[in-house]
C-alpha cells in the first residue's frame, strides 16, 4: 500500500508506475493522477511546442557536433571542400551505401537514436563523411 500525494488516496503498489530511481521502486503519484496530469499538460499548445522544440534542438546540436568532428572543425565538405552556407548545408553520410538500413533501424533520420549511434561509434571517418548537398547528389 502506498499513498498518492496528488489525490490523497492510499492504493495498492500495482496502481503506481515503476521507477527505479526511488527508494521503494515506484513513482510518487498513482497511474490515474499521472495520466490526468499528462493529458492536461500535453493538451496545452505552448507545452507541445516546447517539447517539439527541445527535441529538434537536441538533434540539431548532435548533428552539428558530429559534423564538426567529421570535418575536423573546418565545417567544409569532405569532397569539394566548400563551406556550409544557406543553400549548401552539410550532412552526415555513410561511405558504404548502407545508410538507409541504419537510419530505418534507428527510427529515421530525425531520431535521436540515429545520431547517438553515430556519436557512440566515435564518428568513425571510415564509415561516415560530411557532404554538402551538391556532392551528395552527384
Amino acid at each position: 500500500m502506498k499513498r498518492c500525494p496528488a489525490c490523497g488516496q492510499t492504493k495498492l503498489v500495482s496502481e503506481f508506475y515503476k521507477n527505479r530511481a526511488t527508494k521503494d521502486g515506484f513513482a510518487g503519484e498513482c497511474k490515474t493522477c499521472r495520466r490526468t496530469y499528462k493529458q492536461v499538460y500535453h493538451r496545452r499548445p505552448d507545452v507541445r511546442i516546447k517539447v517539439h522544440h527541445r527535441h529538434a534542438l537536441r538533434i540539431y546540436w548532435l548533428r552539428l557536433w558530429i559534423i564538426t568532428i567529421l570535418t575536423d572543425g573546418t565545417m567544409l565538405c569532405n569532397v569539394c571542400r566548400k563551406p556550409e552556407s544557406n543553400g549548401n548545408s552539410l550532412s552526415c553520410h555513410h561511405r558504404h551505401g548502407d545508410g538507409t538500413a541504419h537510419r530505418m533501424e534507428c527510427g529515421g533520420h530525425y531520431a535521436i537514436k540515429y545520431w547517438r549511434s553515430i556519436l557512440d561509434s566515435g564518428c568513425n571517418k571510415k564509415l561516415y563523411q560530411a557532404l554538402c548537398n551538391s556532392c551528395h547528389i552527384s
